[in-house]
């Protein structure tokens, strides 16, 4: 193991487009999931119940939208492998797409009225899905669109229908959140304090300490207008309806997080406007609960060779540990944690990285209350910088605080959801992900600055103004979401 992970460790950047994906620890577990995914799925299909037939068109969903975010990311011959592999198992390259029309098709039979799927309401005419928007309009959505978070479509004009349409209409969550904003009927501007703009080098603590301001100031002040906040964006009502979804689901998730009795510790930039609500939580109902944020990614985990390339090195360990032990999680724990003990005795770089990481996790678990385990929560995917985090407190960090160290993500991969199992995820929806990656808290607010990580700190690159300030409306909304929902009884 020793000298294969010194090879690892020492191969150059390869073109995205030139991985030969038949060849990689990866695809052989993805291709094999793949596989027996549909014909396990396939022999069910005719005896299954509803949930069950939803729950197969959601994994297929999230496959191909995986598979289409690869292509998008410069993974340019995945998706011709996935095909390839298919037609040779299972005779059809296209099964997944089939799968997915066949299980919709057949939950759709005898369906009338409102239901939930994913994270929309759909109301189900004719064998055919419509969704209303928080304006108001009506959308005809394909059969192969409704996990689409936001979903798109034709535009319903026909008087008749839409009367059919809202007869058996029920307020969603998100209108109730809307309504509820348009209620207040409040003329106010939002307060110039909250988009006050920090340049150049910073750090994510000074970030964080302007954050909790502004929510300070949004819990204090009250919510501003929705039209000022409308007219201060360039795609107006679209971004206060996606903005209002996305932050309902992200306090959902966060209220799990603060009831589950643990010191959260949230990770990556990705985990901005997740650790930002918890705060909000916190404000809102005057009880401080546990939980910090750390910034360790690929990034950090840099060599001399590749950008992140002590994590490609972690992210392949993993995987070979999934092969091994593919739905026992305590197994594939003592495996992963076996080897990454092996990665750190046998590459020098990598064993002085995580003695330079110590004191910055310490610092970041210190504070919690020592009875509590520790939850090391990512966006998520593949659970590598998670796994890679829980190890090294462990094995490290654990023995100065002796703290329980578990998993959780907001999103797993389908392939990963048999080892870390329903306790360590939280949405069944791959897009999301994607979404809450690109939102301009998380991906544009700041940026590593290289070289910055020194002592116990790192410091950061702060972006745009025009990115602070979509930030700042992001923050905004995801603040008065928060309040309302818990209003509401919207969180639980």
């Amino acid at each position: 193991m020793s000298n294969w992970i010194k090879d690892i460790e020492s191969r150059p950047m390869v073109d995205k487009a030139l991985i030969n994906w038949p060849y990689t620890t990866e695809f052989e577990i993805q291709g094999k999931y793949f596989v027996e995914f549909i014909q396990n799925s396939t022999k069910q299909l005719l005896s299954a119940d509803d949930k069950t037939l939803i729950n197969i068109a959601m994994r297929c969903s999230n496959i191909l939208g995986w598979i289409k975010q690869m292509h998008v990311m410069g993974f340019l011959s995945l998706g011709g492998h996935v095909e390839k592999l298919l037609q040779e198992k299972l005779g059809d390259a296209k099964s997944i797409e089939k799968l997915l029309e066949k299980s919709i098709s057949l939950w759709l039979r005898e369906k009338r009225g409102q239901h939930n799927i994913g994270e929309n309401f759909f109301t189900v005419i004719g064998e055919s899905f419509y969704y209303k928007k928080l304006s108001g309009d009506w959308l005809k959505i394909g059969l192969l669109d409704i996990f689409k978070v936001f979903p798109e479509g034709a535009v319903v004009d026909d008087a008749l229908t839409i009367a059919k349409l809202q007869s058996t209409y029920e307020r969603t969550p998100y209108d109730m959140v809307y309504d509820e904003w348009q209620k207040l009927d409040t003329d106010r501007d939002p307060q110039s304090g909250l988009f006050t703009v920090i340049r150049g080098i910073s750090t994510p603590e000074d970030v964080l300490n302007v954050s909790i301001k502004k929510i300070e100031l949004i819990l204090g002040e009250g919510a501003p207008s929705v039209e000022k906040l409308i007219s201060m964006h360039p795609d107006g009502a679209e971004f206060i309806e996606k903005n209002i979804k996305i932050s309902l689901i992200m306090t959902r998730y966060v209220q799990k997080r603060r009831l589950s009795k643990e010191h959260t510790l949230y990770l990556l930039r990705d985990c901005v406007m997740f650790n930002e609500l918890h705060y909000a939580l916190d404000m809102i109902e005057n009880k401080n609960t546990s939980h910090d944020q750390l910034y360790i990614g690929r990034k950090i985990l840099s060599n001399d060779k590749r950008e992140g390339g002590h994590w490609y090195v972690a992210q392949e360990l993993l995987l070979l540990s999934c092969l091994a032990y593919p739905g026992d999680f305590d197994e594939f724990n003592k495996d992963f944690r076996k080897k990454m003990g092996e990665f750190e005795n046998s590459i020098d770089s990598f064993s002085q990285l995580v003695k330079k990481l110590i004191p910055y996790i310490q610092k970041h678990t210190a504070k919690s209350n020592p009875e509590l385990p520790v939850t090391v929560v990512d966006l998520g995917f593949q659970g590598s910088i998670n796994m890679l985090l829980k190890y090294i407190i462990e094995t490290h960090v654990n023995q100065m605080h002796g703290k329980k160290v578990d998993v959780n993500m907001f999103v797993v991969a389908e392939w990963f959801k048999p080892i870390y199992g329903e306790e360590r995820y939280s949405d069944s929806c791959y897009e999301l992900l994607t979404i809450i990656e690109d939102t301009a808290r998380n991906e544009y607010l700041y940026d590593y600055n290289p070289g910055g990580f020194d002592g116990d700190g790192l410091s950061v690159k702060m972006g745009t103004t025009i990115n602070q300030q979509f930030a700042s409306l992001e923050l905004i909304i995801s603040v008065v979401t928060a309040q309302l929902s818990h209003k509401l009884g919207l969180i639980y």
